[in-house]
């Protein structure tokens, strides 16, 4: 790899030892001087100009290296302290070299506002330096020194003075003759004084705690330079206050300050760059992505990684090429303009994807990022690739999952909506027909509730192939869950009765297909299947409607007895709105009091009422009586059944105790019919016991009545809510008895009281012998069981004979009464 190495400057240090062997040369000189006092004369002020030469060299040397990239806040700082500390010195030249005390006074004055700038940025310098942000300090610092100068240049002879009173010439030891003026020292020379040495307690407070955390050599040394700065300083307190007479130290101390920092400061930035090279070095040869250099479109420098991406095993074969040789052909030119444009300073996309181009040739995706870098040496471009293979990968596979099921494989239901959408355009555009098969599998909850979930998953998979194998290339098999699959037929022709028989013959091989038994583990297995069917032309139908449609058409099929085809009929359409109206209205019928209570008498054969059914009729406000046939079903497939039930116990237990003060109906017991979905709710027992409880009634007056289907399922449970109910008093009639199957074991243990015999066997009683034979087995058995027996839909005197005559004591009919409202039923009784 190729190395780029920092440009090394002379330091500042070398530069001032250079200048000081040419002073002393020039010094040495004249070695004509007579005697030694005449050889040292003009030291100082010659001094104090070369520290003024270095502090301009040492101004733009930090100031070039501050705005380099990148900036270096602390670096500009010193190079504003070396830049004040210019003007510092020149007034300082013309104090010393003062005619009068006006002169001296300006110089004086510009000399302490060039100290007080100088210890302002020297207290932010330290800050940035030592990393100690106590912004307070430093803060606080710079509005007393600023304070300060706007009070030094308003007073008449500078914060040093209250009053100078003349100046005097000086004789230095060794024959310098220098200017000094005396005069008296006042509260803001002190005040001054005082501030200075406090800055300088901030700065050795902080420099001393960078050296405890660092322990680095360099800021030792700068705490070392403070510290002479400081002693040099109190040396030039003591100069300026007339208490030694001595030329001003500060410069000195300054000089040495400026010379140790510089060193300190020069060593760091290239402990940084030697640290950022390590580290450079360090994330290219370890990073996890592939990084290359390049200047004027050729390679310069790669890492492993990248070799390894392209399949390369040394730099060689890559440094000295074009860039975009591990480009894809196809692809290469696109890129050879982003460099070029990238090269000539044009704005372009930096990050994008493209395809990479390995050394065997194979292809593989690959993101770019590239970014234009400028080093000493010129501008080069800097890149780092990442293979996406993987990523491509699973986002593929991400989006196959969002559109196709995870069992099959087909299309799931979002996708076969786009595909739908596609066909119905495409049938707009072609005037041909279109289909839209619904494909469902008869029976196939009973599959996966014996034989288990695998066995189903197994059957649904082989019936996608098969399924494919049915249909053109161009059409489209989908899944759209549970057991239910949608077929897409396209291109059919464009007469309607010639699509539909091509749609029909499509569903015969359909049907033959799935009509071959399945291997299903170790067993066989054959399933018939129910297909509806529409056909589309044109777009005035939605993809919504027709999957409606083929819904529709499906049912229908499998109301004509499973395993066919059935097409699309318009008046199943219009059966299936109103019954969603229906369901609708039901809803409102529950919340706006639609809902009344008929009450049907029972009697004894001695004509004596024992008992009323609660009968639920709806009064519809725009249709009038809606019977119970037409709304019950819905009213139990939607789950309304329940609320609706539990409104009728409640009216009827309410009933029930509004009758309790009447002779007449006071022993009458109402019998309340109750759904399978209510007395199969957990908290049934509650919901009876609450509402005997809340109404107040006798337990026994209320008798509810079951049907023989809900003895099938789940006889164990009905038999505990049966017995939990009946410890409270209340009596259960077994209704529409010799319809259903009813085992005598599950009845023995049944807490019945009543026995209703189905009024299919007594319409036809009189001249049917097998109505007969079957009412009188009923009868015995009821007998033998100590249970009474009702029989209901009596109509006629001869029925009731008959039923007499079996052995049959209680009746319930319109030969007795019809059901009636309350005021009504009441009258009848009555009347009687």
């Amino acid at each position: 790899m190729c190395d780029i190495s920092p440009v090394t400057a002379r330091t500042l240090p070398e530069v001032t030892h250079t200048a000081c062997r040419r002073f002393e040369a020039i010094l040495n000189i004249n070695t004509k001087f007579r005697d030694v006092g005449e050889a040292m004369n003009g030291i100082v002020i010659p001094g104090l100009y070369l520290f003024a030469g270095i502090m301009v060299y040492a101004t733009f040397h930090h100031l070039s290296n501050a705005l380099s990239s990148p900036r270096d806040p602390v670096q500009v700082l010193f190079g504003l302290i070396c830049a004040i500390a210019i003007p510092f010195t020149l007034f300082h030249v013309q104090m010393l070299q003062a005619n009068d005390v006006d002169e001296y006074v300006r110089a004086l004055k510009w000399n302490l506002s060039s100290a007080i700038l100088l210890f302002i940025l020297f207290l932010w310098f330290i800050a940035l330096h030592t990393g100690i942000h106590h912004w307070l300090f430093p803060a606080g610092f710079s509005l007393l020194f600023a304070f300060l100068f706007a009070v030094n240049l308003v007073l008449p002879f500078s914060l040093q003075y209250d009053h100078v009173e003349r100046i005097q010439a000086l004789q230095l030891p060794w024959g310098d003759l220098i200017t000094r003026g005396n005069g008296h020292s006042g509260l803001w020379a002190y005040m001054t004084i005082a501030g200075v040495f406090a800055a300088f307690g901030y700065a050795i407070y902080a420099l001393l705690g960078k050296y405890r955390r660092s322990r680095l050599l360099t800021d030792l040394c700068m705490l070392v330079a403070i510290g002479i700065f400081l002693l040099v300083t109190i040396l030039g307190v003591l100069t300026r206050l007339s208490l030694i007479n001595f030329v001003e130290p500060g410069p000195i101390g300054m000089l040495t300050m400026v010379i140790v920092m510089s060193v300190a400061l020069t060593s760091e930035t290239g402990n940084r760059l030697r640290e950022s090279e390590t580290r450079f070095r360090t994330v290219i040869e370890q990073s996890p992505i592939g990084m290359a250099f390049g200047r004027d479109g050729m390679t310069v420098e790669v890492n492993d990684v990248y070799l390894q991406m392209f399949g390369y095993h040394h730099v060689d074969e890559v440094c000295g090429h074009p860039l975009t040789d591990q480009i894809a052909p196809q692809c290469r030119a696109d890129v050879e303009d982003r460099i070029r444009r990238r090269i000539q300073g044009t704005h372009v996309e930096t990050s994008y994807e493209t395809i990479g181009l390995r050394k065997d040739g194979s292809l593989f995706p690959i993101y770019i990022s590239a970014k234009r870098l400028v080093f000493n040496d010129g501008p080069m471009t800097f890149a780092f690739l990442i293979d996406i293979s993987q990523r491509k990968e699973s986002e593929e596979e991400i989006k196959h999952l969002a559109f196709h099921d995870h069992l099959t494989g087909l299309p799931n239901r979002r996708l076969l909506l786009d595909r739908l959408q596609q066909a119905l355009a495409s049938s707009a555009r072609s005037g041909r027909h279109g289909a839209l098969l619904l494909i469902d599998m008869d029976d196939f909850k009973t599959l996966n509730d014996t034989h288990g979930h695998i066995m189903g998953d197994s059957l649904l998979q082989q019936v996608a192939e098969r399924l494919k194998s049915c249909v053109r290339e161009g059409d489209t098999v989908a899944r759209l869950g549970g057991d239910e699959f949608v077929v897409i037929l396209e291109n059919l022709s464009e007469e309607l009765i010639e699509a539909g028989e091509q749609t029909k013959s499509v569903g015969v091989q359909i049907h033959g297909a799935l009509g071959r038994p399945f291997q299903l583990a170790f067993h066989k297995y054959k399933c018939t299947i129910s297909v509806g069917a529409t056909l589309f032309k044109d777009t005035r139908l939605t993809k919504d409607e027709l999957i409606k449609q083929t819904d529709i058409a499906m049912y229908q099929a499998k109301k004509a007895g499973r395993n066919t085809l059935r097409f699309f009929d318009p008046q199943m359409q219009e059966d299936i709105n109103a019954r969603a109206k229906l369901e609708s209205e039901l809803r409102k019928a529950l919340e706006s009091g639609q809902f009344h209570l008929y009450f049907q008498v029972q009697m004894d054969y001695l004509h004596r009422p024992i008992g009323a059914e609660t009968l639920i009729r709806w009064i519809h406000p725009e249709r009038g009586l809606i019977a119970p046939a037409q709304f019950i079903p819905l009213a139990e497939e939607t789950g309304l059944i329940l609320p609706i039930g539990q409104w009728v116990l409640e009216n009827a237990c309410r009933q029930i105790k509004a009758w309790e003060h009447d002779a007449l109906t006071c022993e009458l017991a109402l019998s309340v019919n109750v759904s399978a979905k209510q007395f199969q709710q957990s908290d049934f027992v509650l919901q009876v016991r609450d509402s005997v409880r809340s109404h107040g009634i006798k337990p026994g007056m209320l008798k509810l009545e079951l049907t023989e289907s809900m003895l099938v399922e789940n006889i164990e449970d009905t038999i505990a809510t049966m017995n939990a109910l009946n410890e409270i008093g209340v009596q259960f009639s077994l209704d529409d008895f010799g319809t259903g199957y009813s085992s005598m074991q599950y009845l023995k243990r049944l807490p019945l009281e009543q026995i209703k015999i189905d009024r299919s066997f007594i319409h036809e009683i009189a001249d049917n012998a097998s109505d007969r034979a079957i009412v009188r087995t009923i009868i015995a058995m009821a007998q033998s069981l100590n249970l009474n027996v009702i029989a209901e839909g009596v109509e006629t005197e001869e029925q009731r004979d008959i039923l007499i005559d079996k052995g049959c004591r209680y009746f319930q009919g319109f030969l007795l009464g019809k059901p009636a409202p309350v005021k009504q039923f009441e009258a009848a009784l009555k009347r009687r």
